[in-house]
């Protein structure tokens, strides 16, 4: 199948330049390579890359060369740090951004992407973002809807604080007016209570703002390459503002065009205390009646592998493997699965307890299968929980492949309906 070609408003991109700062981001890049790689497959678009570096001690340097091999692109290294190191985490951050966008405009690509480091994202959410149309919308930068993942208690089964807006600190609405620590939509249970209800904004299109990032951003490179737009650390409201705030006013200004928020395009942040180190998730899921509990539950456990980038199969069709050839479920990875009603789990020694009251029946899910059960939500696309589970629990790449072994078991046994 021929790569996919980019559409903004009905005109093919033909050329993005990707731009990041890393700093000891040696954990997380494997990850983030991985995703790239599939873009470049998945889109008949080129791709050049623009790295800002500064006083890693880990492999950073080493693996960001090695992923430039042979691509085109730029690795801007920062030196000594000892002086930006003393400077407040804001007027650091600008400072840096400002050096690499300097080592590198005029860019002569059509867009920029920019992302942030410790952010997830599936291969997919390219097609999403331009699927808007964001020059026939008049916009200088759409940002991706930066969501926060994290665990709220160690242990516990509540790992998503669900359609929480994370960058808060870069977030003005169009009067202007910050929430921070809170963000505005009505669908984030976090801050619900923390907004007035004439404030609270659909999760939903596009909304225009006055400024915003949110981890990953496209910005217009006729915009960006606007000498006078730069990234800056002002104060406002009593305390240093976010560089995006001043960046997002000299883009909008320069550009008389807008900054939006691509509300149905999600990105993963990892808000730390849901990576689990050096684990191996065993079983998935493994499925008892009731009176077999007390039996062996070890044996038979498939180890758990990642798999590769999140990428559908080249023929356009999506199938879950099933235990028998000639029974294959179709999945959609634009549809939503939803939890069956009055499914119950319960945590227990290495993993969790789900009782279908229906059927009578016990499952034993580890922690990976339980995320899964509940990030089912009849909300959450299919196509996004590879990229979910891979910020939660730390993986190097989205385990495609075992998600969709554990999405058939759930759907298998009654835990989940389409």
């Amino acid at each position: 199948m021929s790569p996919t070609i980019l559409l903004d408003s009905g005109i093919p991109v033909r050329k993005i330049s990707v731009m990041w700062l890393c700093r000891d981001s040696a954990s997380y890049l494997p990850f983030l390579f991985a995703t790239l790689q599939a873009l470049e497959c998945n889109y008949d678009c080129q791709f050049e890359y623009f790295v800002g570096e500064n006083g890693s001690v880990d492999d950073t340097r080493l693996l960001v060369e090695q992923f430039l091999e042979g691509r085109k692109g730029k690795l801007e290294t920062s030196g000594s740090t000892v002086e930006l190191d003393q400077l407040p985490r804001i007027e650091r951050m600008a400072r840096l951004r400002n050096a690499l966008l300097e080592s590198v405009r005029p860019l002569t690509s059509d867009w920029v992407l920019l992302i942030d480091m410790d952010v997830y994202f599936g291969a997919d959410v390219l097609a999403q973002m331009f699927s808007l149309s964001p020059t026939a919308n008049g916009l200088a930068m759409l940002c991706a809807y930066g969501t926060e993942v994290t665990r709220q208690s160690p242990g516990g089964s509540n790992w998503l604080t669900r359609f929480h807006y994370y960058d808060t600190l870069a977030f003005l609405d169009q009067n202007n007016t910050p929430y921070w620590p809170h963000c505005i939509f009505a669908s984030c249970s976090k801050c619900v209570d923390h907004v007035p209800e004439e404030a609270r904004k659909p999760k939903a299109g596009l909304l225009r703002v006055n400024s915003a990032f949110g981890g990953m951003a496209l910005i217009s490179t006729s915009a960006l390459n606007h000498p006078a737009v730069r990234w800056g650390a002002i104060h406002q409201h009593g305390r240093l503002s976010c560089e995006h705030i001043h960046f997002c006013a000299a883009l909008r200004q320069t550009s008389s065009k807008d900054v939006a928020i691509a509300c149905d395009s999600p990105v993963y942040w990892d808000c730390g205390g849901a990576a689990a180190e050096d684990t191996e998730f065993d079983g998935l899921i493994r499925i008892r009646d009731h009176h077999e509990l007390s039996h062996d539950r070890a044996g038979g456990a498939r180890p758990w592998t990642t798999g590769g980038p999140i990428l559908p199969r080249s023929d356009g069709h999506n199938f879950l493997p099933n235990s028998t050839a000639s029974q294959r479920l179709r999945v959609d990875w634009d549809h939503c699965f939803e939890t069956a009603p009055g499914i119950e789990l319960r945590e227990v020694t290495d993993g969790y307890f789900a009782y279908d009251p229906e059927r009578d029946r016990l499952h034993f899910l580890n922690p990976v299968a339980a995320f899964v059960l509940e990030a089912c939500d009849g909300i959450v696309r299919n196509g996004e929980l590879p990229a979910l589970v891979a910020a939660a629990f730390g993986l190097e790449r989205p385990p495609m492949e075992d998600i969709e072994s554990c999405l058939e078991r759930l759907v298998t046994e009654g835990l989940l309906r389409h």
